[in-house]
């Protein structure tokens, strides 16, 4: 099943791509089926009494699921690539090992001992990815490590955990932290957790707020293409791939603008909102096929809200610049009418991604598993 499975993901994404594709960042380092593989990768998801309401369908779960998928397992492994390995780690209020660094074809049944109680420890998660990691010695781990956090809630010690991901960032392992929040996150929540921020950017990594529990499942996606490891994707800071349901932090100043890309469909209609968390201008500039759609500035509140009705497939691109010399943060986001449809694959060549047409047959197919669908 799970040979099956991946051999889906990976003919859909390809698929995609060959409908729409955006050409690479000629410094981002390929990292093809052919030469992936020998990656260290830790799941840390949050299984905090909270999880109940943000997540009653346990869909972190399948998202999970899509990104062990993703993996190279021992069985998929040959001359050419290296079997990948992959621990899962549940944190509440404290953090449990529920699978151990091992082959990824294993990993999925150690997902149903995730359950939602408890606290959230936060930072026990990322130091026991960090001893999972370290445990397996015959490949390296900097620059081939990866720890994906999924949570909901801020830890129970800030600094304890920027602690802990800076420790995983020296010894060269990737963080990427996936924040389901269905409420809203303000510019003066993200900017409380500045330190955070700069912590997850220095390991290449990146943060994502996740406005609902379906669209978790894109978070998998905005991974895969951003890089799970520094061998996917050397060139992290590079153009960030936006897709519906998500934001994402990127730091800009006046010689360091930013630019991310979105796969637009026909009918879709869109709007992407733009906040500076610390008091820089912006100036954004949303552009379909090189021709600029709009143009809009920031306000006083230090936010532009762009929309746009796509007529046809489109590759957009969003640049933003600013007048500051001074580097700051901002976060972007976007929503869309169709915020779980199937959409041409948009990557910076670092890895195959999860189509999201993938992602809906997984989830029906948990869900009928589950037994909570029928037909009459």
């Amino acid at each position: 099943m799970r040979s099956q499975r991946v051999a889906l993901i990976f003919a859909l994404s390809t698929a995609g791509s060959a409908l729409l594709a955006f050409a690479a960042d000629a410094n981002v380092k390929s990292c093809t089926s052919k030469t992936c593989g020998g990656r260290k990768i830790a799941l840390a998801i949050d299984s905090s009494g909270s999880m109940l309401t943000t997540d009653p369908q346990d869909l972190r779960v399948n998202t999970s699921q899509l990104i062990i998928d993703g993996l190279v397992s021992t069985a998929e492994a040959d001359s050419s690539r290296k079997a990948d390995s992959v621990a899962v780690i549940d944190f509440d209020d404290s953090a449990t090992v529920i699978y151990p660094l091992g082959d990824p074809d294993g990993a999925g049944k150690s997902l149903s001992a995730i359950d939602s109680r408890g606290g959230t420890y936060i930072a026990d998660g990322v130091r026991e990815s960090v001893t999972q990691i370290q445990t397996q010695t015959q490949d390296q781990t900097s620059g081939k490590s990866g720890i994906v956090v999924l949570t909901d809630g801020q830890d129970s010690s800030l600094s304890e955990l920027v602690r802990e991901i800076g420790n995983a960032g020296g010894m060269g392992i990737r963080v990427n932290f996936g924040f389901l929040n269905p409420s809203g996150t303000s510019s003066s929540q993200l900017l409380s957790l500045k330190t955070l921020l700069t912590a997850i950017i220095q390991t290449g990594g990146i943060y994502s707020t996740i406005n609902s529990a379906e669209t978790q499942q894109n978070f998998a996606n905005l991974i895969f293409q951003h890089g799970l490891t520094a061998q996917d994707n050397n060139n992290p800071n590079g153009a960030t791939t936006l897709l519906p349901g998500l934001s994402v932090i990127r730091t800009i100043s006046k010689d360091k603008p930013v630019e991310l890309v979105y796969s637009a469909l026909a009918g879709e209609k869109l709007n992407f909102t733009v906040q500076a968390l610390e008091s820089q201008p912006l100036n954004c500039t949303l552009k379909d096929g090189g021709k600029t759609a709009q143009s809009q500035n920031s306000d006083r509140r230090g936010q532009a809200i762009l929309t746009f009705e796509s007529s046809k497939n489109a590759v957009l691109k969003l640049q933003i610049g600013t007048n500051a010399a001074k580097e700051g943060y901002i976060s972007v986001g976007a929503n869309s009418n169709m915020p779980t449809a199937i959409r041409p694959s948009v990557s910076s060549g670092s890895v195959p991604t999860v189509s999201t047409f993938a992602v809906a047959l997984i989830s029906l197919f948990s869900v009928l598993v589950a037994g909570t669908v029928s037909f009459a």
